[in-house]
């Protein structure tokens, strides 16, 4: 069967209010990697989580549903390494309502030919983001590929920084470099910032994951947690804090130690 690799990952979606009163939910679309023989025919019909019943999803190695991703839509994405293919699952899920926050840790894959598969997903954690007021005001970001980050904000009124929180914390420190202003995100606290001026985070991936994690995905956003003068207490979400395995990331060789690592061989 396909081994499913790991993902430790946020995802907002949106709650929006219209004029007449109705409220409307974004669908969120995210992918996950798996790593399957070549001669492999079968494809995903469709994924549930059996853990997370009140969400609706569907999942497909087809992106024809998916137009947040950029695949030709009439095939499958799929990398060949040897006698390996690291393929793509595009997962849509649809919401109703309002919901608390929904951590996702196991999934069951449905397949074409009537297989069906258990996987651990690692965890992901999906929210419903709420508008807000913010004195953070995001101006511009950016990301290359050797693996840095940053992001850029106006600040909109008199604050002062708290702290970052993370249900993830533990990876930002083995995984990542996080500076606020070119100081380290665990030692920015009290930092005073005036109406006017700047703020910068700066992320770099660490390039040194052990073998059984280096085809992991992580999609995190830590929370700066901030107030005004008068005590009041805002959040924004620090984006860009990215590992995704692209297509140089796979070999033949790496893809076989994980795969014993794993014992899947």
């Amino acid at each position: 069967m396909p081994v499913y690799f790991e993902n430790f990952c946020e995802y907002e979606t949106f709650y929006e209010e219209n004029p007449d009163g109705t409220s409307y939910i974004q669908d969120l679309n995210f992918s996950i990697q798996y790593v399957t023989n070549v001669s492999d025919s079968r494809t995903v019909s469709t994924i549930h989580f059996p853990y997370a019943p009140e969400i609706y999803a569907q999942g497909s190695n087809y992106n024809q549903s998916f137009s947040f991703f950029s695949y030709n839509n009439n095939q499958i994405s799929a990398r060949t390494y040897g006698r390996y293919s690291v393929r793509d699952l595009y997962i849509n899920v649809m919401f109703d309502q309002l919901f608390d926050d929904i951590i996702l840790t196991k999934a069951i894959i449905y397949y074409n030919n009537g297989d069906r598969q258990e996987v651990e997903l690692g965890k992901i954690i999906v929210r419903c983001h709420e508008p807000q007021i913010n004195y953070i005001e995001s101006i511009s970001s950016g990301a290359s590929n050797d693996g840095t980050a940053f992001n850029t904000y106006r600040i909109n009124k008199d604050i002062e920084l708290v702290d970052i929180t993370s249900p993830f914390e533990y990876l930002i420190d083995e995984i990542f470099e996080v500076t606020i202003n070119n100081v380290d995100y665990k030692e920015f606290s009290g930092m005073k910032l005036k109406e006017g001026s700047s703020l910068r985070t700066d992320i770099a991936f660490k390039k040194n994951l052990d073998k059984s994690k280096k085809y992991n995905t992580y999609r995190l956003l830590p929370m700066i947690n901030y107030q005004d003068m008068d005590g009041n207490n805002y959040t924004i979400l620090i984006t860009n804090v990215n590992y995704v395995p692209m297509y140089g990331n796979f070999t033949f060789s790496g893809l076989f130690n994980y795969l014993r690592l794993k014992g899947a061989l």
